[in-house]
């Protein structure tokens, strides 16, 4: 049987007859399935690619009806109920079982696979004939049914990209058989169809100068020049410079193979496995010579220029801030003499001159040699994580292409771990300022996402060497919580912060005169005048400088009247003085943002093209818009978009942003975050459905970029734009409502996910469908070391609500079976029904094993861990944490790899592996930092810190459980503020000053009562109150906290004198006397169990010798001196 999608989808019997595969949809499902490549592809994922118009709960039916169907076309001898051998199901859903060569696309990769292998150079017509039968196979579009769906389009845009390699390969064998004309008239028709592709614009050139035609070839050379300008903003790479001097001197070369070949041949078919699917990614493509050994440029004369200042003579004149100046210079000259980095933080109100002080020390630092990029902050929504850094790296690589591993790590779009990006690019950057020093400028930071500012942190805590200077801009009134935390780190890293305060009224007074001396005006600037403008500015360079503008156009009026009461309505002031058409252009770029495309405001506009053009010309003539590259226009100053756009009605605004939203939805499909915002911004227009589309995609591509903040705002911008249609779909609100709260649990905003799930449960069961709602409940099974609830309380009727929707759940339904489960073993876990819980739990691995997916035996092996996590199961425990280990490592899940190392060490430090546990924190530390794992970064600093308090490191542990704090509590992780009172608690009762603690006692007695019975028993037993009795009697829940309770009421039992509570006590604890009370919490640690043993066994009239003697090993295992203290002392009373 074979199959065709290099045009429309065919199949054919092994002896060439056609097989009808029937209507369109059952011809989806075959292509979607041959799509996968022989793999499995979940039922859920068919429906959701196949009937995503009107997904309902009969799509499943719809879906075993066409598997029907295709299996009685494909297989029409197979005998009933025989088990298919092509079409065949496979848990969770189905896959096409066939060979490699049944399938034209596999033996067009495979044709073209050998015509490299035979070599180019050594049997060109032996590669052209291969590459002839390779083209042939195609008939038309791939997948060209369905080559519009989403699910369809990466593969489709690879093999397309696959196909034009091939023609240019085919091109390449004619040139080596000396056929050049052939090979001319090929490139020519491949050009205008891919004009991007450096390689094709060069081997035409060389195919026409070879066939004679040497003016032709330096016409060609000159246009690929014009369309790379035009469309990318960049001047041809390398190769393609180089033919050209060759072209001009007549270089004998040409003829050569070297010339041809090059670095070109056996590039391979590794460097199209992935699709440029970012959309803007195409600003960034590797040159054709990316990966390959090379000669490192001379960028000696190089200069990357500041977006916003094409000419050297536009930058800045800086007046009044030569201190500051001064300071950054000072730090950049000893990043370049120690060959270390350093960065630089500028910060204050708009207008103040941050751009201008960057702009200065970039031309300062140019003329001195260094190398200089830029990157720039959007100001509008919706934009790609890492986008500035992408600006960065897009003028940089022109002069140091980047490797081909660096080009796949850092691509937009990639699908990478956060770690492998930042090394990555760091890694990057410190191999271009391998010769000269590289100052990276990103202006406003206050706009910066997450992922941006990560990048930031982690590269200038790298400590390879390397003269690179990063200098950033911020507003400090607009100051993000990411952002505080990069100030933070920077600040240890020692960064030069600056934070520009107003010009002096002198300076001020200069730099109007200068602003009017720029258009002949001085005459107009007055004394009165100037003195003026100098009061209002407030030492505002922004201010004073626009209004200075309006003295020197409109004159003497302007100069005897009012001063304009603010930058805004000095804004206001020079556009009203533009034509009406310029007027509403400006109108319609304040809502596109800072800075666009050109095309997509002549598109969005209603006037005419032509109109448009003289408007922008105006508006840059006038200095309100700047010109940073070829195509793209962007506002001069920030306060201008605000003020064009904040004058802008409501209504206005919305009908705006829809036709900007219908432009880019033509012209940059791929640009998911702007289509987010710009029709999200428009849905009371009717375009509510697009908005919660384009918001859905760019939330996934947000997580996939690890900015799970961003996707938590994206998320819950999609629910609010669904609730605007009061008829919306509630299935659509369910769901919505689901991947908020799993990105807040992503985002490490535990408290908040809960209370998102509610609402999700809540909206799916209004639906009835019990598989949304067992979606719903397991949306925050996020595996995790501690779960987000109060200790000792359970909700009950969460737990009914997962019991009742597991047992209506469908057949089939595996993974949500196996995920229900270990929520269920979650929320039941120790206090409502231990035994339940358990068995849940080991049912889920069960399940989970069986399905072979990672992500869900990770949620199961979580939820054994936790039921679990009592005294006496360490053995367990360690065997989990293993196994959890492990699978991360295997699978790429930082997250259940720290999650294994921290169980693993909660085990390891309740029996006094001291050393062994601190390994593994010290692991989780490292893999949380890498990976920007809050909550574990979060968990290994209260072991490191409990530990260090332990092993008698008072200071440290305290400025360790204040960060864990600070931190804990912005993230919502867990309940910190319970277990911080416990442990400032534990410290004061370790000191005999637990009367001091009174405070915090009855707090923990008001929120957690369970737990703080003991404590209160002891309080009450010090004080000789008669409840003291009555509280020590009741024994506390069985749980990770039972060794530390069962410490404080053997000290109450000692206390009051009361022997039967003690001597149970003293059974209880027997078998851990080799444990530390609170080893398992990891934080909560109070001492060894034998030294609760030893006091208990006073009272009970037994020797306590033997108890102090292992209380002692312990103490001394644990390398904890006032632990070992006193034990000694009590073996000499004794």
């Amino acid at each position: 049987m074979r199959f065709q999608v290099l045009g429309p989808l065919e199949a054919f019997t092994a002896d060439g007859h056609p097989i009808a595969l029937g209507p369109r949809r059952q011809r989806a499902v075959v292509a979607r399935l041959l799509l996968a490549g022989g793999r499995v592809v979940p039922a859920d994922r068919l429906v959701e690619d196949l009937w995503s118009d009107s997904i309902s709960s009969g799509a499943s039916g719809l879906l075993q009806s066409n598997i029907s169907l295709l299996r009685r076309v494909l297989e029409p001898d197979r005998p009933p109920r025989a088990p298919a051998k092509v079409l065949v199901s496979a848990a969770p859903g189905y896959a096409l079982r066939i060979q490699p060569g049944d399938l034209d696309s596999w033996l067009f990769e495979q044709e073209v696979r050998q015509a490299e292998e035979s070599g180019l150079a050594r049997a060109p017509g032996q590669a052209v004939t291969l590459l002839d039968r390779a083209l042939a196979r195609w008939q038309g579009p791939a997948y060209s049914e369905v080559a519009a769906e989403e699910w369809a389009g990466p593969e489709v845009v690879r093999l397309d990209e696959l196909r034009a390699h091939a023609r240019q390969l085919r091109a390449m064998g004619l040139l080596a058989s000396g056929r050049a004309a052939a090979a001319a008239a090929e490139l020519e028709v491949l050009v205008a169809e891919s004009p991007l592709r450096e390689e094709s614009w060069r081997l035409l050139a060389l195919a026409l100068y070879r066939s004679g035609r040497q003016g032709d070839a330096l016409s060609v050379l000159r246009r690929a020049r014009d369309v790379l300008v035009a469309e990318l903003g960049v001047d041809p790479g390398p190769r393609l410079r180089e033919t050209e001097v060759a072209v001009l001197a007549q270089d004998p070369a040409l003829d050569h193979a070297a010339m041809l070949f090059g670095q070109a041949e056996g590039r391979g078919l590794a460097n199209l496995a992935d699709s440029d699917i970012g959309g803007i990614a195409r600003a960034t493509e590797p040159s054709e010579h990316v990966g390959q050994p090379q000669r490192r440029p001379d960028i000696s004369r190089s200069r990357m220029k500041n977006p916003g200042i094409d000419d050297p003579r536009s930058v800045p004149r800086l007046i009044g801030r030569d201190g500051e100046l001064g300071t950054l210079l000072d730090a950049a000259q000893m990043i370049a003499s120690s060959g270390s980095r350093g960065a630089a933080l500028i910060s204050g109100e708009p207008g103040i001159g941050k751009s201008a002080l960057v702009s200065v020390l970039a031309a300062e630092l140019e003329a001195r040699g260094w190398l200089v990029s830029w990157g720039r902050c959007p100001e509008a929504e919706g934009s790609p994580a890492l986008w500035p850094w992408a600006q960065v790296m897009t003028t940089l690589d022109p002069l140091v292409p980047r490797s081909r591993e660096e080009w796949e790590v850092l691509r937009l779009g990639a699908s990478t771990t956060q770690f492998h990006v930042h090394r990555a690019l760091s890694g990057y950057l410190a191999r271009v300022a391998e010769t000269r020093p590289l100052l990276v400028v990103l202006e406003d930071l206050n706009r910066a996402d997450e992922a941006t500012l990560a990048a930031l942190r982690d590269l200038a805590a790298d400590r390879q060497p390397a003269a690179v200077f990063v200098a950033g801009t911020y507003r400090s009134a607009e100051m993000s919580e990411e952002l505080a935390e990069t100030c933070s780190t920077l600040a240890r890293q020692e960064a030069t912060r600056i934070d520009l305060a107003g010009l002096a009224a002198a300076d001020v007074a200069v730099l109007v005169r200068l602003t009017c001396a720029e258009v002949d005006a001085e005459d107009r600037a007055d004394d009165r005048s100037v003195a003026a403008i100098a009061a209002r500015a407030d030492g505002n360079p922004f201010y004073a400088r626009e209004t200075a503008r309006l003295l020197a156009s409109e004159g003497v009026l302007v100069a005897t009247s009012e001063v304009p009461a603010g930058a805004a309505d000095v804004i206001r002031r020079r556009v009203a003085r533009l034509p009406a058409v310029a007027r509403n252009v400006l109108r319609t770029f304040a809502a596109l943002g800072r800075e666009g495309e050109v095309s997509v405001l002549v598109r969005a506009e209603q006037h005419q093209a032509d109109e448009v053009y003289d408007a922008l010309e105006i508006a840059v003539v006038t200095g309100l818009l700047e010109e940073p590259a070829p195509g793209r226009v962007r506002f001069a100053h920030a306060l201008v978009m605000d003020t064009i756009y904040g004058d802008l009605p409501k209504l206005r605004r919305a009908r705006l942003h829809f036709r900007i939203a219908e432009a880019m939805e033509e012209l940059r499909p791929a640009d998911v975050g702007a289509l987010a915002h710009h029709f999200a911004e428009a849905a009371t227009l009717g375009c509510a459905d697009q908005a919660v589309r384009y918001c859905r995609a760019a939330a996934v591509q947000a997580e996939q970029r690890f900015a799970f903040r961003s996707a938590v705002a994206l998320w819950a911008r999609a629910l609010a734009v669904h609730l605007l249609d009061p008829r919306g779909d509630r299935r659509v609100r369910a769901e919505l409502l689901r991947e908020r709260a799993r990105a807040e649990q992503l985002a490490g905003l535990s408290q908040s996910a809960r209370e998102s799930r509610a609402e999700a449960i809540r909206a799916a069961e209004v639906t009835g469908d019990r598989a949304l709602t067992a979606a719903a409940i397991t949306a925050i099974d996020t595996p995790m070391m501690w779960n987000n609830r109060t200790h000792g309380q359970t909700d009950v009727a969460h737990v009914e609500l997962i019991r009742r929707t597991l047992a209506g759940l469908p057949d089939g339904e595996s993974e949500l079976r196996a995920r229900l489960l270990a929520t269920l073993a979650l929320e039941a876990a120790i206090w409502h029904d231990p035994v339940g819980a358990s068995a849940a739990a080991e049912e889920a691995v069960a399940l989970a094993r069986g399905l072979g997916d990672a992500s869900v035996l990770a949620v199961a092996l979580n939820a054994r861990y936790y039921v679990n996590r009592v005294p006496g199961q360490y053995d367990l425990v360690l065997e989990i944490g293993a196994e959890l280990m492990e699978l991360g490592r295997r699978e790429r899940l930082p997250g259940v790899e720290a999650l294994g190392l921290l169980s693993s060490s909660s085990a390891l430090l309740a029996r006094a592996d001291v050393d062994g546990a601190s390994a593994l924190v010290e692991a989780a530390r490292e893999l949380a930092g890498r990976y920007d794992l809050r909550e574990a970064a979060a968990l290994a600093g209260l072991a490191t810190a409990a530990i260090q308090r332990m092993q008698g490191d008072e200071a440290e542990a305290v400025r360790g459980f204040a960060k864990v704090a600070a931190d804990a509590t912005e993230a919502e992780m867990w309940d910190i503020y319970g277990t911080m009172t416990v442990v400032r608690v534990i410290h004061l009762y370790q000191q005999g000053r637990l009367a001091e603690a009174d405070p915090e006692i009855q707090q923990l007695a008001d929120g957690y009562p369970d737990a703080a019975r003991p404590l209160l028993a002891v309080r009450a037993a010090m004080d000789g109150r008669p409840e003291a009795v009555e509280l020590l009697r009741e024994e506390p829940a069985f749980d990770y906290l039972w060794l530390l309770m069962q410490a404080f009421r053997a000290d109450a039992a000692v206390i009051l004198g009361v022997r039967d509570v003690a001597e149970q006590i003293y059974a209880q604890l027997s078998p851990y006397r080799d444990c530390i009370c609170g080893g398992e919490t990891i934080s909560m640690i109070l001492g060894p169990v034998a030294e609760c043993m030893a006091r208990l066994a006073v009272l009970l009239g037994k020797d306590p010798a033997d108890d102090w003697r292992q209380a002692l090993k312990v103490a001394q295992r644990a390398r904890a001196p006032r632990w070992e203290a006193r034990a000694r002392a009590a073996l000499q009373e004794n």
